[in-house]
């Protein structure tokens, strides 16, 4: 299972790839990458929420946001971060896991 949901900040634009992110076959359309622009904003604080079939981004305390529906084969286990761009900083993580 290579199922994955893939969340970036590129080139001022925030992304949300599910293209891998689990059943999909319903629509041709549903496996898909959606994008918002966030560039006019000058600092960006960025806060993810994931739950069992969703996520969702909240840009400088909702002054952008975007929610996608997911529907993984299996739960979400691991969650992974990769910093390729030295102008961002992780400041916290915080989680709470609920069965």
């Amino acid at each position: 299972r290579n199922e994955r949901l893939v969340i970036s900040l590129q080139q001022g634009m925030l992304v949300i790839d599910r293209s891998e992110a689990g059943i999909h076959q319903f629509s041709e359309k549903f496996p898909a990458m959606h994008s918002m622009d966030i560039n006019i904003l000058s600092d960006r604080e960025i806060a993810i929420y994931l739950d069992r079939s969703s996520v969702e981004v909240f840009v400088n305390d909702g002054k952008r946001v975007m929610t996608d529906i997911v529907f993984p084969s299996a739960p979400f286990n691991r969650v992974q971060l990769e910093k390729k761009n030295s102008q961002f900083s992780i400041n916290y993580i915080t989680s709470i896991w609920a069965k």
